[in-house]
């Protein structure tokens, strides 16, 4: 998905839920995206928690293709479709796989969105086993020190 498609279906998603209140960010590679890494999302993932689940499931009705709990994340899953893309949006029930990363304010192409830095993306990687996507963070980061 291009550039511009990805801004266009962020610009939805943060129109749709711009009134409330409630913790989530971007994930995956839409997040590398908007912190200026050059990927091309396949898809737009979403993480929030309890309460943002349920906000997404009421602003974004519309969208909904399927929701259901999925057993292989241990995640509650909204999958949507939003101008012919798939979204997923995750609740993870273990929220200690949550605890060391930080909401990360990030503004792009005059969206205000909610990330990990790539300092807790290659953590985050590494911790998972995805050795070849942490060591090219680590390399961004070390050239861009």
């Amino acid at each position: 998905m291009d550039k511009e498609k990805t801004c266009g279906i962020l610009k939805i998603i943060c129109k749709a839920i711009e009134k409330e209140s409630f913790a989530w960010r971007l994930d995956g590679s839409t997040n590398l995206l908007v912190l200026g890494i050059s990927v091309e999302p396949k898809d737009i993932d979403i993480r929030t928690w309890k309460e943002g689940i349920e906000v997404f499931r009421k602003c974004l009705e519309k969208y909904i293709l399927q929701d259901f709990y999925n057993e292989k994340k241990k995640a509650q899953s909204l999958i949507l479709e939003i101008l012919e893309e798939e979204v997923e949006i995750n609740y993870y029930l273990d929220w200690n796989a949550d605890r060391d990363f930080k909401l990360e304010n990030i503004n792009w192409n005059g969206l205000k969105l909610k990330g990990a830095s790539l300092i807790d993306l290659e953590k985050m990687y590494r911790s998972i086993g995805r050795v070849e996507s942490a060591d090219k963070l680590k390399n961004i980061l070390s050239s861009n020190q």
